[in-house]
């Protein structure tokens, strides 16, 4: 049996607006933080440490859109 991974936690604070919002890839990632962040403010299971049905998906492709958001801004530094 593995081990259940970490429920990842949406940062308290959004990234900096500095991203024009006509890029989709920040459009994207600031809906996934919304929803990820809004979903853990009103689900008990989602605070602990394993995310609940629902909010797993939510959770995930929130750290999947910040992973891409925050390399293409490395690379662009």
């Amino acid at each position: 049996m593995s081990e259940p991974k970490p429920t990842p936690q949406p940062s308290p604070t959004p990234p900096p607006v500095s991203a024009r919002k006509t890029d989709a890839l920040y459009v994207r990632y600031m809906k996934a933080f919304q929803d990820s962040s809004e979903h853990t403010s009103t689900c008990p299971d989602c605070q602990g440490d394993r995310p609940c049905v629902q909010g797993d998906p939510l959770h995930e492709r929130f750290t999947r859109l910040q992973a891409a958001y925050l390399a293409r801004q490395s690379k662009q530094s």
